[in-house]
């Protein structure tokens, strides 16, 4: 995903995974032990130039509750 309108800062978004639904819907995957702000930015401005994209954040606690070490 790329922000040309942005300054330069942060002109481009990858995600971690992305998933092919059985319906064929897409959705992405990222996967973030702790936040920097780096990756709040980038993380805002998917909302903001692709609210349409299906973007799952999957935290440090998801870790923890599922037990993941």
């Amino acid at each position: 995903f790329t922000f040309e309108n942005e300054p330069k800062i942060v002109c481009y978004y990858l995600p971690d995974f992305e998933i092919i639904n059985n319906d064929n819907s897409v959705e992405y995957h990222e996967v973030k032990g702790w936040m920097c702000n780096r990756s709040i930015l980038k993380l805002s401005l998917m909302a903001k130039w692709f609210p349409e994209v299906k973007l799952i954040l999957i935290r440090a606690k998801w870790f923890k509750d599922n037990k993941y070490n």
